[in-house]
């Protein structure tokens, strides 16, 4: 926890425990017919426990979540550079199939290896988040569709207008899933120094 954080908490708690003891000493002071100011009071000490209580527990997990984030940061990120590089890798040669003289053919290999992988590259986008798992399970996916419409000539869930480039749009959508993917790999950057910042305070 950071130290502006840190201080407001402290002063949140003090203003509290002020107000709960001006209301014990109000309850002392001022009679009131048929309310005993001992249950009174059991009643506000058991409320000011319980929100110390609630106070500890949010800090520990907070505390817990931050270092469980920086312990496993490295490998989460391995797992997402491996997936970034290997999905450009094949756009790249993809884009290169454009000038092959056998292009359906090129779309095809390129397509299949990576289809070969999808079951861990999903694995390892699921280490970043839920997002991040469901841009690369949308890519393979239209890669899957793109390398059956390049074999049969034919679409399989997908539909398109038939005047637009098959190529391109393909392509596109592939490139698309893959900046969605890099988002989430930036938002976990961010995350990691800012709780990188804070244990160095």
């Amino acid at each position: 926890m950071d130290k502006v954080k840190g201080g407001k908490i402290i002063g949140l708690i003090g203003v509290f425990t002020i107000v709960v003891l001006l209301v014990i000493g109000i309850a002392f002071k001022i009679p009131k017919p048929g309310i005993d100011s001992s249950a009174l009071i059991g009643f506000l000490g058991a409320i000011i426990g319980g929100s110390f209580t609630l106070l500890g527990v949010k800090i520990t997990d907070n505390a817990q979540h931050r270092r469980e984030f920086l312990n496993s940061f490295r490998s989460r990120f391995s797992k997402a550079r491996y997936v970034q590089i290997r999905i450009r890798d094949v756009l790249n040669d993809l884009n290169s199939c454009k000038s092959s003289k056998l292009e359906h053919q090129c779309i095809a290999d390129c397509l299949n290896i990576l289809l070969s992988e999808c079951y861990e590259l999903m694995d390892r986008a699921g280490e970043i988040s839920i997002e991040a798992h469901d841009a690369i399970y949308s890519c393979l996916g239209f890669a899957g569709s793109w390398s059956k419409y390049t074999i049969h000539g034919q679409f399989e869930n997908v539909q398109i207008d038939t005047s637009v480039d098959k190529f391109m749009y393909f392509y596109n959508r592939m490139e698309e899933c893959l900046n969605t993917f890099n988002d989430e790999v930036e938002k976990l950057i961010k995350e990691y120094d800012k709780y990188s910042n804070q244990r160095a305070s």
